[in-house]
């Protein structure tokens, strides 16, 4: 059985990862700084991916965090 929770955007994340300076398409406005948090769903066990749902328990914080630019 294909279960849609554990795929894709919703598929579980293993790994942390911390990422310093990307590179920006286009111009973010120099007012939005601060930062940006999500709790979603995901499992940090090993489940059966034909029962597992968004709603049995485990979940991550996502975050970014925008600061001005700093001059060159």
């Amino acid at each position: 059985m294909s279960n849609p929770f554990m795929q894709g955007n919703c598929a579980p994340v293993r790994q942390e990862y911390t990422r310093t300076d990307l590179p920006v398409i286009g111009e973010i406005p120099a007012h939005l700084v601060g930062r940006y948090l999500r709790n979603g769903p995901n499992p940090i066990s090993e489940i059966d991916p034909d029962t597992y749902n968004w709603f049995m328990g485990d979940g991550m914080v996502h975050g970014i965090r925008l600061t001005p630019l700093q001059p060159g």
